[in-house]
């Protein structure tokens, strides 16, 4: 289970979407930057509006999200889980090939 802010656009149902490293906090603080790699996929089977803090709560163990977590934890903005249907791991990540301007722009949507 994965949660966000939002419901899962329907286009993405049932689509394989590519994860991709980025670099860390730590590294950034280092300046140890990596290249963006694709490691992998997922695809989603829906999504769902959690309606109360309790239920959220009781998903803990299938997305791992405190609820009390002061960036992803439960507050005053709605909260979706998306359910995983399947993921896939790559043996050799994949670099992340460079993007214009508008390309980037729509990679960033989900961020």
């Amino acid at each position: 289970m994965d949660t966000r802010e939002y419901k899962l656009p329907p286009e993405m149902v049932g689509v394989p979407v590519a994860i991709i490293r980025c670099n860390s906090t730590k590294e950034k603080e280092l300046k140890t930057r990596v290249p963006k790699t694709i490691v992998g996929t997922i695809r989603f089977s829906e999504s769902f509006r959690y309606k109360t803090k309790q239920a959220f709560e009781e998903d803990f163990e299938k997305h791992r999200v405190a609820v009390d977590h002061p960036n992803y934890g439960w507050n005053s903005r709605p909260k979706y889980g998306w359910s995983i249907e399947e993921v896939h791991a790559f043996e050799k990540p994949l670099r992340v090939p460079k993007m214009r301007h508008y390309e980037k722009a729509f990679y960033s949507i989900f961020k």
